[in-house]
């Protein structure tokens, strides 16, 4: 692994965990946090202990800080490579031939969208085209007649017929009740 958690490194050190983020500053070492952890690239435990010996020495941390980080180089934190390479590619490669499979489907509805377009336009042209023909046809026309006035239907008059008679002839007659003989 190629970070120490700050604790451990001031552990190492032999200084507080408040002493060893505060001389990572002066020396500054590159710290990343994670979570609640801040980490320190491996090998700045080295430097804090240095810086340690230093300051017991009675040198100010700034002086310290100067004269260490002339003489230490300061260690990096190199990003970890993912292991499983092989699965982003597939992902990758999955997320290309998905990107392509709808580019071409784009082209197919582009060009199936242009042949409706003519396909629209040729019948508007149509269509305008029978519309001069029905204006001349309707220009030819005499001009329509005036409508036939209503004429009222007259009622038939109903006949009354006594119940008895009535029921006389629904069961043995029903002809003779019809309103047209």
């Amino acid at each position: 692994m190629n970070r120490i958690p700050i604790t451990e490194a001031a552990k190492l050190a032999g200084i507080t965990r408040e002493q060893a983020r505060y001389w990572s500053r002066l020396l500054d070492l590159e710290m990343i946090k994670d979570g609640r952890i801040s980490y320190l690239a491996a090998g700045s435990e080295n430097m804090l202990l240095a810086m340690a010996e230093s300051v017991k020495s009675g040198q100010a941390p700034s002086v310290a800080a100067s004269e260490i980080k002339n003489t230490f180089a300061a260690p990096a934190i190199v990003p970890e490579q993912p292991e499983n390479n092989t699965a982003i590619i597939a992902r990758l490669n999955d997320l290309e031939s998905a990107v392509l499979l709808l580019v071409q489907s784009n082209q197919t509805l582009s060009a199936e969208n242009k042949k409706l377009s003519e396909h629209n336009s040729a019948l508007l042209d149509l269509i305008q085209l029978q519309n001069r023909k029905l204006d001349k046809i309707a220009a030819r026309l005499p001009a329509p007649q005036e409508p036939a006035p209503i004429q009222k239907i007259q009622k038939t008059a109903v006949v009354k017929i006594p119940l008895l008679k009535r029921l006389w002839l629904e069961l043995f007659n029903p002809q003779a009740l019809r309103a047209t003989p």
